[in-house]
This record gives structure tokens, sequence and C-alpha cells, in this order.
């Protein structure tokens, strides 16, 4: 028996290890684990926390084994044991029951904005607001209420595949551009859900309907949200984020914010127009480090080199020649990296961050 214990304690304690992430920071430290390993050997076991259903099964074998050594030195006859052990799954359903409302959540009724969208044109499709929060089961509760206002969505892109770098386009609410972009992808409505928008960053972040773009008409308010129509406008060229970025995030200034992981990062950008255009790049960035130039090659053709110093700025790069095709702008940091925690950004460990753009637009 004493063997079993250990044997089980052991298995439990190394199941344990492995379901922790790749690395676990610690201030500016970052400490990698077993698990990192794993990720090279085996990549589908993406989501370590997997492994917690098997520490759970070793716990419960222990947990079997304690109970049976404590019945037997209280010396519990054969036939309270069966009462014994009732009475234990009696308080284990109790504790693990939904007990309205206390662990209960009533959605047997939308919010009160997706019932006004529900009386709206069901053929129009909707972008829901926030895109891509940093809650999982905010996104998951945008396809269970669609039943109730029938919209198509443009909300649910896996990251990084094609429809993910649309949607980052449109993800900032307050640029100029967002309007335009959303009827290029073809929706006419923008949702916000004030509440889920608040809770991006607790306590830090609010949406504030002031800071709408003028070309988004207010055509519905409830207590919970706002829906707006793209008005006019239309994109003929869009920037795609393909390589060496993070996910879009909101930060406290309500804006959406990607950080540059790499010092040569890859933008593309799409030609949806009918004939070749001449159009403005902008971007607003931070530079986190010391001064340092930035360059720009379009189709590895160089399009301007700039300085940027530290803290917040706006780049401009003037007269790009676009063909309708898909062109690379490849943009390059000759500048240091700074030593930052990925999780504002959604990363698990301490990533080098070169810059932090928002609000590109094509003009």
């Amino acid at each position: 028996m004493r063997l079993a214990v250990f044997s089980l304690a052991i298995y439990a304690v190394f199941e344990f290890i492995l379901s922790m992430p790749p690395e676990i920071s610690i201030g500016s430290m970052s400490i990698p684990t077993p698990s990192l390993a794993l990720r090279a050997l085996a990549p589908p076991f993406r989501f370590y926390s997997r492994f917690g259903l098997v520490v759970v099964f070793g716990m419960f074998a222990l947990g079997a084994i304690g109970s049976h050594k404590f019945a037997s030195r209280l010396n519990i006859s054969m036939m309270k044991k069966p009462l014994a052990v009732t009475l234990v799954l009696i308080l284990f359903f109790i504790d693990t029951s939904i007990v309205p409302p206390s662990r209960a959540n009533d959605i047997s009724q939308p919010p009160e904005v997706r019932k006004k969208l529900g009386l709206i044109d069901h053929k129009a499709p909707v972008c829901i607001y926030p895109i891509n929060p940093r809650h999982y089961e905010m996104e998951i509760s945008y396809y269970y209420f669609q039943k109730f206002h029938q919209h198509p969505m443009l909300n649910g892109a896996k990251p990084w595949a094609t429809a993910y770098q649309y949607s980052m386009v449109i993800t900032d609410l307050f640029s100029e551009y967002t309007p335009e972009a959303l009827i290029t992808l073809g929706a006419r409505y923008a949702v916000v859900l004030s509440d889920y928008f608040n809770k991006q960053l607790p306590g830090k972040l609010k949406f504030d309907p002031n800071r709408m773009p003028a070309r988004f008409k207010l055509i519905e308010k409830a207590k919970d949200g706002y829906i707006y129509e793209a008005i006019s406008g239309h994109a003929d060229a869009v920037p795609l984020f393909v390589s060496g970025f993070t996910q879009l995030v909101f930060l406290e200034d309500g804006n959406a914010w990607t950080a540059m992981l790499e010092r040569e990062s890859r933008i593309d950008i799409i030609n949806h127009a009918a004939m070749p255009l001449r159009k403005t790049l902008k971007i607003t960035l931070i530079n986190p480090g010391p001064e340092a130039t930035l360059s720009a090659y379009l189709d590895s053709k160089d399009v301007g080199k700039v300085n940027i110093q530290k803290g917040v700025g706006e780049v401009t790069i003037p007269d790009l020649a676009l063909e309708k095709k898909k062109h690379t702008l490849t943009l390059k940091w000759d500048g240091t990296p700074v030593k930052e925690s990925g999780e504002l950004f959604r990363m698990e460990s301490v990533i080098d961050l070169f810059l932090v753009f928002s609000k590109v637009s094509l003009n």
C-alpha cells in the first residue's frame, strides 16, 4: 500500500508539472518548465491544462486510499460504510451543483442591445465589438446570442488565419479607417457591447461613444450597448499584419495595439480597386527604447526611412504605388529591443519588444 501511495503521489506531481505553461514569469525573469520540451516534441499539445485531468485522477486514487485507511482506523462496520460513502457523495453533488441564482446565469433572454439588433434587417452582416476579446467566454456568447438577432457576423476568426488578419484591420473602433474597412469587408453595422468592452481592462478601460468616428452613425442605444451604421466610404486598399506582430489588444487609452516582436516584420497590402492606386500609409506607434531608424520596403523597393525617438509618435510613408495585387511591405528596425512581460499582449513569456503599432491606415 505504501508503494502505491508513493507512486501515485509522484505520478500526480509529475503530471502537475507538465500541466504548467512552457514558461513562468516572475517579475522580469522568465523560468522555463519541462512542458517547453513537450511543446517541441508534440506541438498538438497546445493546452497544457489537459494534463490536469490526469492530476485529478491521481488525487482521486490517493483520496480513495486515504478514505479506506481512515475508515479502517475508525472501525466502521460494513453496514455503515455504504452510508458514509452516500453522505460524501451527497455533499459532493451539493458542492458542484448549479444552484440558481448564485451559480447560474440566465441566458434565456438576450441583452437589450441584441434584442434591438434583432429588429434590424437580418440580411445585413454585423460586427460585434470588442472583436477577439481578452476573455474567451465573451466571444462564445456572441455565437449563442446570434440565434436571437440572426445576423451574419464577422466575428470568430481563428488567430492568424487570413480572416483574422482582416479582423485586425477593424478591431480599433476609434480609428477613422474602421468604418470604410467594415464596408469593404461586407459589414454594415457595428454593435458595441459596452460592458464587454469595459471588461477588457477592468477599472482602466471604458467605452466612450464620443470618440466614435463621424462615419459611424448611431442608430440604436441601449443600457448595455450601442448599434452604429457605417454610412460611407470604401477601403480600396487594406493593410494586413502578416508576421512579426502580436494579436491586437486594447490598452488603457482605449485604442487597439500590436507589438512588433521581430527586427524585420511584414505587412501585406491588398489592392481591392479595379486600377492602380497611390496611397499614404499612416501608423501611430510607441518606441519603448532609445532613438533608432525604421526602414520600409515595398516589394523589396526602398520607400523610406525615418528616425523615431523614444515615446509615442506617428510615421507616414507617402506615395506608395499599388498595382491591383497583393504587395509586401517589410519594416526593418535597427533599434535595441526592450524586455517586457508578454501578458499584456496575451503571451505567456517575456518578449523582445521593438515597437508597438496602432491605427494603421491607408489614405
